[in-house]
């Protein structure tokens, strides 16, 4: 990932630990290709989730739109990105990941991930 958006805005990640690869299998990567024939825009500039408008899409309303109610009808309504950002890292660990990996995954140094508690 070289690009991020952050609250509407396009620009670079903010620390250089951020810039990494993302681990898409080759049949999400097919998904993905497939989903961008039918997208109305095809240029490498587009988005490939884009609102209706292209612009990129905003946290906040796939948050409140689209996984807010599912975690609400499952009784977690209380559940935020952070934690489960967090619950990520912890299932990792707890299936005893690849020590680095999980730190690569989450944009940390390995020492911020090997606490316990």
């Amino acid at each position: 990932m070289t690009e991020r958006v952050y609250e509407g805005v396009l620009d670079t990640p903010k620390t250089d630990k951020s810039i990494r690869k993302a681990a898409l299998t080759d049949g999400l990567m097919a998904s993905l290709e497939r989903w961008r024939e039918m997208s109305p825009s095809r240029s490498a500039e587009a988005f490939v989730f884009r609102s209706e408008c292209g612009t990129a899409l905003s946290k906040h309303n796939i948050w409140r739109r689209n996984i807010q109610p599912k975690l609400r009808a499952v009784g977690l309504a209380w559940c935020t990105f952070q934690v489960m950002r967090r619950t990520h890292s912890t299932l990792m660990k707890t299936l005893k990941a690849d020590p680095k990996l999980i730190p690569d995954q989450m944009g940390h140094t390995v020492d911020v991930n090997q606490c316990s508690g």
